[in-house]
């Protein structure tokens, strides 16, 4: 217990990179993606032995047993619909991720831009105060676009 409490204090002081949590999120969600298309092609598969059924049901005209099949292969296609939108929505969360990763790597180079518009704020207060300002209100949104 004392070891887990160790690790939430050092954790909170050593967090893993932006980038590196990033990657990680990456990689999990692209194994989520896999097991959903792993599940889409059980139901698939499923779908298409009830659909078999389905035939041979109507072929000797056993009505009830084909409705009952068709009901079923109507819910694993409701099923499969929904995971599909679910692979495609966690395929879209994993596009945005890695722009995030790539543009990390562009903000991480706008460190240096964000100290030369401070200092240069800090220069033209007393010149030109209103330009000062500008500057001081582009240096504040630099940051919040680094944070």
């Amino acid at each position: 217990m004392g070891g887990s409490s160790l690790h939430r204090i050092t954790e909170k002081f050593h967090r893993t990179p932006l980038k590196e949590r990033i990657a990680q999120t990456v990689f999990r969600l692209k194994l989520q993606k896999d097991r959903l298309e792993q599940a889409t092609n059980r139901l698939k598969q499923h779908d298409q032995q009830l659909f078999e059924k389905i035939v041979e049901a109507e072929v000797v005209k056993d009505d009830a047993r084909a409705a009952i099949y068709a009901n079923e292969c109507a819910e694993i296609r409701k099923m499969a619909r929904i995971i599909l939108l679910s692979e495609l929505a966690i395929e879209q969360v994993v596009l945005r991720l890695e722009t995030i990763e790539e543009f990390g790597d562009v903000l991480a180079h706008m460190a240096p831009v964000t100290g030369v518009i401070h200092s240069l704020k800090g220069k033209l207060s007393g010149i030109v105060p209103e330009v000062s300002y500008e500057l001081g209100s582009i240096g504040e949104m630099l940051n919040g676009m680094m944070t």
